[in-house]
């Protein structure tokens, strides 16, 4: 028994001993990326002191900011995609090469950096991320009455899919206890809706490519709080 013990002892201490190496081996990195994560903090603050939006004081909806998010939605998409791109080119690029353990963590938390860029389209049009987050709800609730089936303009058909396959993502991603799509979403005047399903049939095309995967829009609805901060009825925790 006592050899036992002493064995798994020595196994725990191997452990602890290699996890503390890898953490030191990595600890710049870690520095770098929380160092980066404040700073995309401070940027979004700054966006919001610099260009104040109050969603509750929208009657009619800017047909030129609401044009001004899409097009930036579709920068913010190829940035996106370009970073699942690298991330995917890099685990390939892992299993091809002897990468070891701790370079391959260093490469994915220099990757995962990168997602901090999506603030740079933002500054680019002057929009405070409660404007985007306003914008992003306003666009999906009109896809939602899209797919309902309020408006059958047919100049819409292209887009009728995007809202139910948006929600079974989110319900397949969301975690235990979060707040419903369509709560997240949120209501808005029939008119602010109507105003938005005319804008999206000058362009379907470009909706389709303004529109991302699930836990992208989830996080650009709450912005600039966050969607782990919202409880299942939509309050703050």
């Amino acid at each position: 028994m006592k050899k036992l013990l002493l064995g798994c002892g020595v196994l725990l201490a191997l452990g602890l001993a290699t996890m503390g190496y890898v953490v030191w081996q990595l600890w710049p990195d870690i520095q770098q990326t929380v160092s980066e994560a404040e700073e995309f903090e401070r940027r979004l603050m700054a966006l919001e002191e610099d260009y104040p939006f109050d969603a509750d004081e929208q009657v009619d909806l800017d047909t030129e900011r609401f044009t001004a998010s899409l097009d930036m939605r579709v920068i913010i998409g190829r940035n996106l995609d370009d970073w699942k791109n690298d991330i995917n080119a890099f685990g390939e690029t892992i299993e091809e090469r002897d990468v070891g353990f701790v370079e391959e963590i260093r490469g994915y938390i220099s990757r995962f950096s990168e997602m901090f860029q999506i603030i740079a389209p933002m500054e680019d049009f002057a929009m405070s991320p409660s404007e985007f987050n306003y914008h992003t709800r306003v666009l999906w609730a009109a896809l939602a009455t899209v797919a309902h089936g309020l408006d059958d303009d047919p100049d819409l058909d292209s887009l009728r899919e995007l809202y139910p396959k948006m929600k079974t993502q989110y319900n397949e991603q969301r975690a235990e206890g979060s707040i419903d799509l369509d709560e997240l979403i949120g209501e808005f005047d029939a008119t602010v809706l109507s105003t938005a399903r005319d804008m999206l049939k000058t362009d379907t095309a470009r909706i389709e490519q303004a529109v991302t995967n699930a836990s992208a829009e989830a996080i650009f609805m709450t912005l600039p709080k966050g969607p782990r901060e919202f409880n299942a009825d939509g309050d703050e925790l």
